[in-house]
C-alpha cells in the first residue's frame, strides 16, 4: 500500500509540474478545502466501474504474454471507453494502472514518465483532460 501511495504521489507530482507550468492563472489546480469523508470514499470505490484492467501482472493471462509489446497492449484502455468516461473515472483508471512501477526501469523518473506517456494511452488521455486535476488531488488525499 505504501509503495502504491508513493508511486501515486510521484506521478501526481510530475503531472502537477507539467500542468502548472502551462496553466493560466485562473485554471491552476487548487487543493480541495476538506478531504472526503470515509463514507464518500467508500461510495466512490463501490460504484460500478466503466472498465477494469482484465490482464494484470501476477495473473495467468499475464504470464502467457510473450513480449513487452503484448504486455503494453494488454493494459491499454479502449479509446471509446476513454472518450465516454468522466474525469472521475479517468482518475480511477489512472490510480488502478497495473504498471505504475514501470517508470523505475529507466535511468531517471523523468525518463520513465516520458516513456510511460508515450506508451500508455491512460497517461496521454489524463494529460489531455483539463478537468482532472481536482479529482486527481482528491484521490491522493483519499489514499493518505
Amino acid at each position: 500500500m505504501k509503495t502504491k501511495t508513493f508511486l501515486l504521489f510521484t506521478v501526481i507530482s510530475i503531472f502537477l509540474l507539467v500542468m502548472i507550468g502551462g496553466c493560466e492563472e485562473e485554471a491552476k489546480l487548487k487543493v480541495p478545502e476538506e478531504e472526503q469523508s470515509s463514507e464518500q470514499a467508500q461510495t466512490r470505490l463501490a460504484k460500478e466501474r466503466a472498465w477494469v484492467y482484465r490482464v494484470k501482472p501476477g495473473t495467468v493471462e499475464w504470464s502467457l504474454l510473450k513480449s513487452e509489446e503484448e504486455r503494453i497492449a494488454a493494459v491499454q484502455i479502449p479509446e471509446d471507453v476513454l472518450m465516454r468516461s468522466s474525469s472521475d473515472e479517468i482518475v480511477d483508471f489512472f490510480v488502478d494502472f497495473p504498471l505504475f512501477g514501470y517508470f523505475t526501469a529507466f535511468n531517471t523518473p523523468q525518463e520513465g514518465f516520458l516513456i510511460m506517456l508515450s506508451s500508455f494511452n491512460i497517461f496521454q488521455h489524463l494529460l489531455s483532460r483539463k478537468d482532472v486535476g481536482k479529482d486527481l488531488i482528491g484521490q491522493f488525499y483519499q489514499k493518505r
